[in-house]
């Protein structure tokens, strides 16, 4: 009889363990959390800032070739010459905002640095931040009086529109 109650508590501890284990949710990678974003914030070094809500544009941020990094940066992080700031705290509220800054020689996402892959060209990575930067920039229907999305997503940093 012993046994069977060692047996079935054995068993039920077990059971326990592996519906809390199950129940438990992965965390997501920042590149995850970065997709789900609704709202993002793309700013260039000279002050040029565009809001886009239109993610297609700014998702493939994680196709981009790099890694994380263990270094210690020699510029001031003030020295960005891209920023992107997902979910920004002035459009989605009860969201993680998430920065990412794009240096001369890294990136910078949040307190993590992260290079270009080896066999990948740096400069590759700054012209794809310049490149979303200068189309978005470029498409934007007015200068003025947006008040709401267009179709492509893209609206000036005026608008008091929050999601």
């Amino acid at each position: 009889m012993k046994k069977a109650i060692t047996i079935l508590i054995i068993v039920i501890v077990i059971m326990a363990l592996t519906a809390c284990s199950a129940s438990k949710e992965k965390e997501k990678s920042i590149f995850e959390r970065i997709q789900e974003s609704s709202v993002a914030l793309m700013e260039s070094s000279d002050g040029v800032k565009v809001y886009v809500w239109n993610m297609k544009d700014l998702a493939s941020l994680s196709s981009l070739q790099i890694e994380e990094a263990p270094l210690e940066p020699a510029d001031k992080e003030e020295d960005w010459l891209y920023r992107i700031t997902y979910s920004p705290k002035d459009k989605v509220s009860n969201s993680e905002e998430i920065t990412v800054s794009f240096h001369r020689d890294y990136i910078q996402i949040g307190s993590e640095f992260y290079l270009a892959k080896q066999g990948v060209d740096y400069d590759d990575v700054l012209e794809w931040a310049k490149s979303k930067h200068e189309y978005l920039y470029n498409n934007i229907p007015s200068l003025f009086g947006a008040s709401a999305p267009d179709e492509g997503g893209i609206l000036l940093p005026e608008s008091e529109f929050i999601t």
